[in-house]
């Protein structure tokens, strides 16, 4: 048993696991335009209008048609016109969110060309996909390491120098194939929100003070303890446990 907790080939092969299936779970700038990057110049793809740099807002401000955009680097934040920030206040994302799918609904398009309504479809998945992203701490945290050059690799090697946390990752797993009534089921539960809740408050700071070695260790760690919530409702429905 002791060997199987402390081998390094273990560790790392479980912790792999554990942050790949993981599927997880600001302060504000007020803004009256929607903007979608950070850096773009040009001219409006129909009317020719020149657009000032640093603003691409979703509709040319001469014409009103939707903006056109290639392979720039999209910041999520700025779409719903955010500071790029962990600690967001989701009620205005919400509301953001509901002001671009109204301005973005097919119905204002079903008039206008295929061209236009191919671009409000293109824009909709956009915003479909930075809001899903910016409402889960996990895949927030997840996209701002990754605009700093933090990729998932990067972040797997770094936890895998934690042996601590690695130790704790097999004995929770261990505790969890345990589990065989309702009582143990609700305790380790409310174990692991308030660890994840912990983890989110020392995330929060980490980026506030652009440690990043910290917010990816710190990041590993609440993928690990949101794939427990998975396996933890799925576990819910075998034993029957009713919330």
């Amino acid at each position: 048993m002791l060997k199987r907790i402390i081998a390094p080939f273990s560790f790392s092969r479980v912790f792999r696991e554990e942050i790949k299936s993981g599927d997880n779970f600001a302060i504000w700038s007020s803004t009256s335009q929607r903007r979608f990057c950070s850096a773009v110049s040009g001219s409006c793809w129909k009317c020719g209008q020149k657009l000032a740099e640093n603003q691409f807002s979703l509709q040319c401000p001469a014409c009103q048609s939707l903006r056109k955009f290639g392979g720039e680097d999209v910041n999520y934040f700025k779409i719903f016109g955010a500071k790029e920030t962990y600690r967001i206040d989701l009620s205005k994302l919400s509301m953001e969110m509901k002001i671009l799918q109204k301005n973005l609904h097919p119905d204002l398009f079903s008039l206008k060309t295929k061209e236009e309504q191919e671009l409000s479809e293109s824009l909709s998945s956009l915003v479909n996909k930075a809001y899903s992203t910016l409402q889960n701490p996990i895949e927030r945290a997840q996209y701002m390491l990754e605009r700093r050059g933090i990729n998932s690799e990067m972040l797997e090697t770094k936890m895998t120098t934690d042996v601590e946390f690695l130790m704790e990752v097999m004995e929770l797993n261990e505790r969890l194939d345990e589990i065989e009534d309702s009582k143990d089921w609700a305790e380790f539960r409310r174990e692991n929100n308030e660890k994840i809740l912990e983890l989110n408050g020392k995330l929060e700071d980490a980026f506030e003070k652009e440690n990043i070695d910290e917010a990816m260790l710190i990041l590993a760690k609440m993928k690990y303890y949101g794939n427990l919530q998975d396996k933890l409702k799925k576990l819910q429905s075998r034993l029957g446990v009713v919330d």
